[in-house]
């Protein structure tokens, strides 16, 4: 009978453990691996829902302030006459002068008018919010184009939130936005064409009789009328109603509002 080889089965038993001790080494760090995965995969998901929905307020923020800024420079640009600041020909009682005597002043840039006005009281909301938060909006961070009746905001910049233990750094996104105007801005370059109708009356023998006769026509059924000597003060209806916002809530009608002298 052939002895065992004593070598031989020290090896194999000393195999047995390291196999053992290996296993049992891979099949913890397997668990553990496992475990930290499927509570990683809450956290993430969780950590990114919670991005996501920060991300949301911010852009209703937006959203919201640009349907208020909309409305308010709707309203400011009709009490100007359509300008953003006074014109040459000045203005008196707050009623902006299109014409004053021999020098004419008519608005002839209604849309960059509407997205300057537009700028100075969007950009009211964004210094509120950033006052008040931790989170700043970047400042002067919007190219704005009026296209299809629409008022649309570009953002040069975008906002980045961060994600905690998320495996993303950041999320990142363009705060822009896209506000329907409600309101027809050509009604300007009618009224303009209006308004120069009573200008030409200049040329009638009767000036006064061919701007009396003009104003009682159906085409000029929307304008107010008050005459001060050869100052007419005039409020054109648009039939367009909104909200402003002063002291109080309210409602009112936008109203174009110039002034013209005739002498």
């Amino acid at each position: 009978m052939k002895k065992p080889n004593k070598k031989a089965m020290l090896f194999n038993i000393t195999l047995v453990f390291v196999t053992i001790i290996v296993l049992t080494a891979a099949f913890a760090i397997l668990v553990r691996k496992n475990s930290q995965f499927d509570t990683g995969i809450g956290k993430r998901q969780t950590q990114l829902i919670k991005t996501y929905q920060e991300a949301d307020k911010l852009l209703l923020y937006i959203d919201h302030s640009a349907r208020l800024t909309t409305e308010t420079t709707l309203y400011n640009l009709a009490q100007k006459g359509g300008y953003k600041n006074k014109p040459s020909c000045g203005s008196s009682s707050d009623y902006t002068f299109w014409r004053k005597k021999d020098q004419e002043c008519y608005p002839e840039k209604i849309s960059l008018n509407f997205k300057k006005l537009f700028d100075i009281s969007f950009d009211q909301y964004i210094f509120l919010y950033n006052r008040n938060n931790e989170l700043k909006f970047p400042t002067n961070n919007y190219e704005y184009t009026i296209y299809q009746d629409n008022i649309i905001g570009t953002a040069f910049e975008n906002i980045e939130l961060e994600i905690p233990s998320s495996g993303i750094s950041k999320y990142s996104f363009k705060p822009s936005f896209n506000i329907p105007l409600n309101f027809d801005l050509n009604i300007y370059t009618k009224t303009i064409e209006q308004a120069k109708q009573l200008v030409n009356c200049n040329l009638n023998n009767n000036p006064e009789q061919c701007r009396t006769d003009l104003l009682t026509t159906d085409e000029y059924k929307d304008w107010t009328t008050n005459k001060q000597s050869n100052t007419y003060f005039f409020d054109i209806k648009t039939g367009k109603t909104i909200w402003i916002y002063t002291d109080l809530l309210k409602q009112e009608e936008i109203i174009i509002k110039f002034a013209i002298d005739f002498s």
